[in-house]
């Protein structure tokens, strides 16, 4: 037993050194030839000034506006005599009608100005767009683009009121530190309005290093919005509907471009190694890459600063394991108890987390103001009605459609789960196969880890194939809104996942040596007494699958990306700088980071890794600790994916994590009853043993019990929003009420006076007798 259990360490460790010595090589490189890039755009520029290392020409739109070119269209060029071969004639027209002369001109047309160049391999032209502060004004205006206030001009304008309509409002300007609260002008966010009287302008704030009052990724989502909005007198916009464009092969994509200068306030934070968890540069990530990708790195961020502490708990199980020479030793129990607390504060302190930088990023009501997703709005399914609330026309997906759509997929999912368990029960036959003839090479059984090595890959694969399945189905259920569409995602992969990932564990914590009465189907004997070790096979089959995913994961997040940037690049100079290049005909060439499925394929990735470091930690003490270091690259990895590997993904909002949220609640439950029930049933420690299994049930379900309810004091006495939070929100409600709303003061003379007009009965009625009527 100890000497398995210092192997298991020894392969942890010895698989975070390699990973973590590769990412560390390869961001080194990365960031001498950022520098490196830099150095050489210094030497080129005519003087020392920063707006000269822009990756644009200074031109009087610069100049004039602090930024250049933000978005690209990118549209392939079709010839006549090939071009069409193989495709639809819905498509061919479509083709025909969006020629990249009508796209540049109804972009002209919408207020924004075009440059066209050739992609790299002149196979596609790219349409650069940017659009004057004064055209992202308007379009802010009307659609109530939410921005942020400046706290020092907005606190004047409320002091000085509205003649007339309201009268001045006086806060104490400062920080009670006694109760907790903000400022209250802080992080208060307003729509945008293009009316300028008395210097209204002066009330939203403006942001380095434009100095305007939108940031790069407010400009990319207004842009968008032009490019999307109806191209007619009263709206301007171009009337590009670019995800139909997109599906008929009319443009080939449209992204977002990186700005270096920009980028790298983001880049050397977010990849110094040695930076922590709790000062993620998070405020500099939503900044650029919007508030969805910040928040799923604020989420990573606060699961990792909360691992260091189940690490060091685990660190100590481990070693009390190590001495005691067994998986039953006396401090796993506590270590459980440890676990389960540790999940429930996890969580509610989250929430708080999630609270209060929704509030700080001004997305506490995005999912009220959110938009239906253009995928929904050009589905050929969705109708028109008239809106039964305001009688407006409305996209609308018929019920009947979608009851029927919801039915196919009910038996893809089901389909799909009865694979991975069959998947599942072959590699219990491997295991019984190998137990009753082993694989010897050089002495050394090696056929006991066949069969635990054919269960990780089996996971990873079934995860890969069964995820574009999930999104097949998705998209045929027509979903109204981006946030709709990935909660029901999410519902769909979780279920199969947990089968996929969790089944061969439960399988061996409570099953395996229950309903196989052939010894070779049970539980392995590591010992060699003769009894089958349920602990030590699961924390063996637990470590296993930590480590494959740790390895396949990073392969593919990172090495597959690589290496299909370097095949791409093989034969240009080898002197050009390896890193995001200025260019925007080699971002083109980037891989696209969709924002949607690339945080949820993270997301996915994450919860059930805290799935595994939760729900069986009592069979492997090291999983925290597994986790806590997977989880700090994790960090560097997707931060090199992006600041790297990809192109700029569509900067989104957001106002929680969904559905993930309702998952992780569901794991944190389950993780009590497993962690009990191992306990329980499946361990053989000391104060349980000779107990029949009716009284191992009832102590089960009285841990269990006691557990949730534990669980459940602590949700309650930890509200999921803090108080300060709560009141900065009224405080916006009311300030937005009065700077754009003009709401009038309530008449508290006139309801005085109305009072006071009653005239008053002064006459004094004299008590009757009832006993004196009733005679």
């Amino acid at each position: 037993m100890v000497e398995q259990s210092i192997i298991d360490f020894i392969a942890a460790m010895g698989a975070m050194v390699v990973l973590g010595s590769l990412l560390y090589l390869v961001v080194s490189r990365a960031q001498r030839s950022m520098a490196e890039a830099r150095k050489k755009q210094a030497k080129k520029a005519k003087d020392g000034t920063v707006i000269r290392l822009s990756q644009f020409p200074v031109d009087k739109f610069f100049k004039a506006n602090g930024y250049s070119y933000d978005y690209v269209i990118a549209m392939p060029v079709y010839h006549k005599d090939k071009g069409f071969k193989g495709k639809k004639k819905s498509i061919q027209k479509e083709i025909k009608r969006y020629s990249v002369r009508r796209v540049a001109e109804a972009i002209a047309a919408a207020g924004m100005e075009v440059k066209l160049e050739w992609s790299n391999d002149f196979k596609m032209v790219l349409i650069k767009i940017r659009a004057p502060l004064k055209r992202l004004k308007q379009e802010g205006d009307r659609i109530n683009y939410r921005v942020l206030l400046n706290p020092d001009n907005l606190k004047r304008r409320l002091e000085k009121g509205v003649e007339g309509k309201w009268a001045g409002v006086f806060y104490k300007d400062e920080k009670d530190e006694a109760h907790g609260l903000y400022r209250p002008f802080d992080y208060i966010y307003g729509p945008y309005d293009t009316k300028d009287e008395d210097g209204f302008q002066t009330v939203y704030a403006t942001h380095a290093p434009s100095y305007a009052i939108f940031k790069s990724a407010d400009r990319i989502k207004l842009i968008v919005s032009i490019l999307e909005a109806p191209a007619s007198a009263q709206v301007k916009g171009a009337g590009l509907d670019l995800a139909r464009l997109d599906a008929h092969q009319v443009i080939d994509s449209h992204f977002p471009i990186h700005i270096v200068r920009e980028l790298t306030t983001v880049q050397k934070p977010i990849m110094n190694i040695a930076q922590m968890p709790w000062n993620m540069p998070l405020e500099e990530i939503r900044s650029y890459f919007g508030e969805k990708v910040g928040l799923y790195f604020a989420w990573v961020a606060h699961y990792t600063t909360f691992l260091t502490y189940a690490a060091a708990a685990g660190f100590i199980t481990w070693i009390d394991v190590v001495i005691e020479d067994t998986p039953n030793a006396a401090l796993v129990v506590f270590f459980c108890f440890f676990m389960a607390i540790w999940a429930t504060l996890f969580l509610e302190y989250w929430k708080r987390n999630e609270a209060t930088l929704s509030m700080k990023w001004g997305t506490s009501e995005f999912e009220d103001e959110e938009q239906p997703r253009p995928g929904f709005l050009s589905d050929e399914r969705t109708e028109l009605i008239n809106s039964p609330v305001t009688g407006h026309e409305v996209p609308f997906f018929p019920l009947s459609e979608r009851a029927k759509v919801l039915r196919y997929s009910m038996a893809c999912i089901v389909a799909s789960i009865t694979i991975v368990i069959i998947c599942v029960s072959f590699a219990f036959y491997l295991k019984v196969l190998f137990v009753r003839d082993p694989l010897l090479y050089n002495g050394v059984d090696i056929g006991v880890f066949i069969p635990g090595i054919f269960n990780a890959i089996q996971i990873q694969i079934g995860n890969r194939l069964y995820g574009m399945l999930a999104i097949y189905l998705n998209d045929l259920e027509n979903h109204r809104t981006d946030t709709e569409y990935e909660d029901y995602l999410i519902g769909k992969t979780f279920a199969f996942q947990f089968v996929n990932s969790y089944a061969s564990l439960i399988y061996i914590a409570f099953l395996k040596d229950n309903v196989n009465t052939e010894d070779a189907a049970r539980c392995i004997d590591y010992d060699g007494d003769g009894n089958g070790d349920c602990m030590q096979e699961l924390g063996f089959q637990l470590g296993t699958i930590l480590l494959m995913r740790l390895v396949v994961d990073n392969v593919l997040e990172i090495g597959l990306p690589a290496a299909l940037r370097w095949y791409r690049n093989r034969d240009k100079p080898k002197d050009k700088p390896s890193t995001v290049p200025m260019r925007v005909a080699d971002q083109a060439e980037l891989e696209e980071y969709d924002v949607l499925m690339g945080t949820f394929e993270d997301y996915a990735e994450m919860i059930i890794q805290y799935g595994y470091t939760t729900m069986f930690v009592a069979a492997f003490p090291l999983a925290p600790l597994v986790a806590l270091i997977a989880s700090w690259i994790e960090l560097r990895v997707d931060g090199y994916k992006l600041c790297y590997l990809t192109r700029r993904p569509q900067p989104r909002g957001a106002q929680d994590i969904g559905t993930w949220q309702n998952i992780l609640e569901v794991i944190g439950f389950l993780a009590s009853a497993i962690n009990v029930g191992i306990f329980c049933f499946t361990g053989d420690f000391f104060f349980l043993r000779g107990l029949v299994t009716s009284h191992r049930f009832l102590v089960f379900v009285f841990l269990e019990h006691f557990l949730l309810m534990m669980k459940y004091l602590l949700a309650v006495a930890v509200p999921d929003m803090p108080e300060p939070v709560k009141i900065q929100g009224n405080r916006q409600d009311f300030m937005n009420s009065k700077i754009f709303g003009n709401a009038e003061d309530e008449d508290d003379d006139d309801i005085a006076n109305e009072i006071a007009g009653a005239p008053a009965d002064l006459s004094i009625s004299v008590a009757v007798d009832p006993w004196d009527v009733m005679k």
